[in-house]
């Protein structure tokens, strides 16, 4: 699987570059820009379960060992929200920071993968109109940086909700991602937190209709985490 999936990185990285181009030459109203941004969507996608299979057959072999880096959250977040500026333009996604530069022991780009996925969630159970946000709040007392990334869909079923981070479940409802999931993204970011030595929740907004995706980082390095 490894393997495969490094293969697989290359031409897809080269689709995903070429559609670009060929967006950038071409104009929005064009019926050929749309097919080109189609390719993108669907390559970016691609290109974001290579990753996850990639992070997958390194747990399973016990060899994901985390790079930890004292990170500035703004950066980390910006470049997860970046990955859709043009894979869904039509959504918007809010992003609340503190307004101090908060920097968080993490492996940056497990932390972005792991954004990545909860907002490419969120997008798929929130509606074009609907706000997708993406919070970041430090929890002093606690010593750790909160992180929740909440959209505004019909929410998580009661039944669901047990088994929601368990490898290879999706739900049993047909939403909009009935037939894009294949339930790696939150079991990969279930481990990638608790790999890092934090704790990760779902649960209902109680604000309306939606759901919330809540992880946390501790603030500081513990040796007994640095570990696969």
């Amino acid at each position: 699987m490894r393997a495969i999936s490094h293969d697989l990185r290359t031409p897809l990285s080269g689709i995903m570059g070429t559609s670009e181009m060929l967006m950038g030459m071409t104009e929005k109203e064009d019926e050929r820009y749309t097919l080109a941004l189609d390719i993108y969507k669907d390559a970016d996608w691609l290109h974001s379960m290579v990753e996850n299979i990639l992070n997958l057959t390194r747990l399973q072999d016990g060899k994901l060992i985390l790079d930890k880096q004292p990170e500035a959250v703004e950066e980390v977040v910006g470049v997860a929200v970046a990955a859709f500026s043009k894979r869904e333009p039509e959504h918007e996604i809010v992003v609340r920071i503190p307004d101090e530069v908060l920097l968080v022991p993490m492996d940056a780009r497990l932390i972005e993968q792991t954004l990545v996925n909860l907002i490419d969630n969120a997008i798929k159970h929130t509606p074009p109109n609907g706000e997708v946000e993406v919070c970041v709040q430090e929890d002093r007392n606690k010593a750790s940086a909160v992180f929740t990334v909440a959209d505004r869909g019909t929410g998580i079923a009661e039944e669901d909700l047990p088994h929601i981070f368990e490898m290879f479940y999706t739900t049993r409802t047909k939403g909009a991602d009935a037939l894009r999931g294949v339930g790696l993204g939150l079991a990969i970011c279930k481990s990638v937190i608790s790999a890092h030595g934090g704790m990760i929740t779902a649960h209902n907004r109680h604000d309306g209709p939606g759901a919330e995706f809540v992880f946390t980082l501790p603030m500081e390095v513990k040796n007994s985490v640095e570990q696969k």
